[in-house]
């Protein structure tokens, strides 16, 4: 765990201010399942959003902490240029 970790949960906050629901179900489902669950959050997600945010957004939810935004900094300077 890292500073990725607080970077998904606000990019959860993120998408659920955006869009009134959760990203994902809660039950406990396989990797596979929960980025099926993501992909079509996303797609929901680009109804209500612009495309800036959704990207944001996108790379706050990476199941990969790779693909994330390093920190808190970074996702605050994304929100800026967006």
């Amino acid at each position: 765990m890292d500073r990725r970790t607080d970077v998904w949960a606000m990019g959860v906050v993120l998408f659920e201010a955006l869009t009134g629901r959760r990203p994902f179900r809660t039950h406990g489902s396989p990797a596979q399942s929960l980025e099926r669950e993501l992909a079509e959050s996303v797609r929901q997600l680009r109804t209500v959003a612009p495309e800036p945010l959704v990207n944001i957004v996108q790379r706050c939810l990476a199941i990969d902490p790779a693909d994330r935004l390093p920190g808190a900094a970074a996702m605050v300077e994304a929100l800026d240029a967006a």
